[in-house]
């Protein structure tokens, strides 16, 4: 109800403001020589300024439409504009240099968008505006530097996203704010803090990231309450966060310099509750960012408290070398740095997330030995785009409580997964590497493998599914496809349950007719096979099946 109401009265304050300038500009009686302007009102719907054509509405004070200005190098013209009862949109103006022009303009009844304006250095020209209705969307104009002129904004009905401004060194401006819908501080290379933002509450998620030069949380001291999510990458500490009392969704902090401080400050600079609460994650781009991370650890009984993301500039992980524990994930993203493996982590038993590569992961990373002691990751493992033949290293990995997904990557085997023995969500290999066969999964015979998601195997070298053969109950769809060399599916005959769709694909249509035949009542109603016939062999074969049935 709070939020409806706070909408409520954003949006009446805005309409009596409105109705306030549009009784003053009637009183002023303005004439304008335009089709569709009565007294200083332009009465059309939606307006599209392209070019300089804004001098075609000199004496325009209210737009009851949509305004949108592109490729225009000036807004001469516009300098009676008080009122544009929708969205105002000044986009794509490679040569505007300047929004003089809109120095009168003070409510926007819809959003704001100022857009890819690379010759604006300043908002010059919005000193005026007060309210806008909708969302302000400050984004990808290259050398825009200050914010300074939205100094008299103290209305937002919707969301605040300032992003990909590359020259944006400051938020000073933005002051007049203290409730928003949703907040996105974004991929602002210079910023070097949040001062400048006075938020109180944000109704729905905040986000700081990607900001690559944020060192400083200053601006969020009145921050109090977000109902959403919460997400802050910053190379500070979290000092400006004490009055912080309520996060309704996730709460993720993100270090990328001092994990020792960033840790200190969510144990002593955030309330008890919200401290629980954090999922942390240090970003580990260099050797002592890795020693300060084992540091971490080591002071909680070998246990990091959050996820270790390793990027580029790291040479070793033996300042790693005491950690038990990951509660978070272990993953690498675009990393292309020299480990060839991950000794250091020797000592490793659990990962509470997900372990995972993608993009390539290390330059030189022939191996994952390292791991050895590795048992259990709670969620996900995941290669992507990853250059890694094999999985040496996680030979005692026991079982995987996410998903197990190997996507364009160069895998050749599977023998060292011999004692895994469950998977908990999806099994997808696809475009997976050159493995011809699944051997290196018998182990998991022993207890049959439970997926609880969908078993996907496409695009593949496979022959046959040698090492599936314990498999006994999929909980979503089985699709076996597009593996132009798979002629044996029978290791598939011990499947008992499956809940969703099952589709495969053979080349061998007598070797689908045993698998048929060996399939309870239930799944052979539902399975679809697909033969493949690439010889007069296969096609033989296919009419020898059709005459027996």
């Amino acid at each position: 109800h709070d939020k409806n109401n706070n909408k409520i009265m954003t949006k009446m304050m805005i309409v009596r403001m409105m109705l306030a300038i549009v009784m003053t500009t009637t009183m002023m009686s303005a004439r304008v020589e335009a089709t569709d302007s009565v007294a200083g009102v332009l009465t059309v719907g939606d307006l599209v300024i392209s070019g300089n054509n804004a001098t075609s509405l000199v004496g325009v004070q209210h737009v009851a439409g949509d305004l949108v200005i592109t490729n225009a190098s000036t807004l001469a013209g516009l300098e009676k504009l008080k009122i544009v009862e929708g969205s105002l949109e000044i986009r794509d103006n490679p040569t505007l240099t300047t929004l003089d022009g809109l120095q009168n303009l003070q409510c926007v009844g819809d959003s704001l968008e100022i857009k890819r304006n690379d010759g604006i250095n300043s908002l010059s020209g919005l000193s005026k505006l007060e309210a806008v209705g909708g969302d302000l969307h400050v984004a990808w104009n290259k050398n825009l530097n200050s914010l300074q002129n939205l100094q008299n904004l103290v209305s937002l009905g919707g969301n605040l996203m300032i992003e990909g401004n590359d020259n944006l060194s400051s938020l000073w401006g933005v002051h007049g704010l203290t409730r928003v819908e949703n907040a996105t501080i974004a991929s602002n290379e210079k910023l070097l803090s949040l001062a400048g933002l006075a938020l109180s509450e944000v109704k729905g998620d905040f986000s700081a990231v990607r900001n690559e030069n944020l060192m400083s949380l200053q601006g969020l001291e009145s921050l109090t309450r977000v109902d959403g999510n919460l997400m802050i990458e910053t190379g500070g500490t979290f000092l400006a966060l004490k009055s912080l009392t309520t996060v309704g969704g996730n709460f993720t902090l993100e270090s990328k310099d001092d994990v020792l401080a960033a840790l200190k400050s969510v144990d002593n600079d955030l309330s008890p509750l919200l401290a629980e609460k954090v999922k942390f994650e240090a970003v580990l781009n260099d050797d002592n960012a890795v020693a300060k991370a084992g540091f971490a650890a080591a002071e909680r009984g070998g246990i990091f408290p959050g996820s270790l993301r390793i990027e580029e500039n790291v040479t070793s992980l033996t300042g790693l070398s005491g950690i038990k524990g990951i509660k978070g994930d272990l993953v690498t993203y675009e990393n292309k740095n020299s480990i060839p493996s991950f000794a250091g982590l020797e000592a490793l038993e659990s990962i509470g997330g997900s372990l995972g590569f993608s993009e390539s992961g290390f330059g030189n990373l022939q191996s994952i030995e390292g791991l050895e002691r590795l048992t259990h990751i709670g969620g996900d493992f995941f290669l992507f785009r990853s250059t890694l033949p094999s999985l040496r290293g996680l030979q005692n990995l026991r079982s995987i409580g996410g998903s197990f997904r190997a996507k364009y990557s160069g895998l050749s085997s599977f023998e060292d997964l011999k004692s895994l023995r469950s998977i908990g969500g999806e099994l997808l290999l696809d475009s997976a590497g050159s493995f011809t066969s699944l051997a290196g999964l018998e182990q998991l015979e022993d207890i049959g493998l439970s997926i609880g998601g969908d078993l996907s195997i496409i695009h593949s070298s496979l022959v046959s599914l040698d090492g599936l053969q314990g498999l006994r109950f999929v909980k979503g769809n089985v699709n076996i496809e597009y593996n132009d060399e798979l002629s044996s599916v029978e290791s598939l005959k011990g499947l008992r349950a499956v809940k969703g769709n099952l589709t495969i694909e053979s080349t061998d249509p007598q070797d689908v007719v045993r698998l048929l035949d060996s399939f309870l009542a239930d799944i052979a109603e539902k399975a679809k096979f697909v033969t493949i016939l690439t010889n007069d062999n296969a096609v033989a074969s296919a009419g020898f099946a059709a005459a027996e049935r």
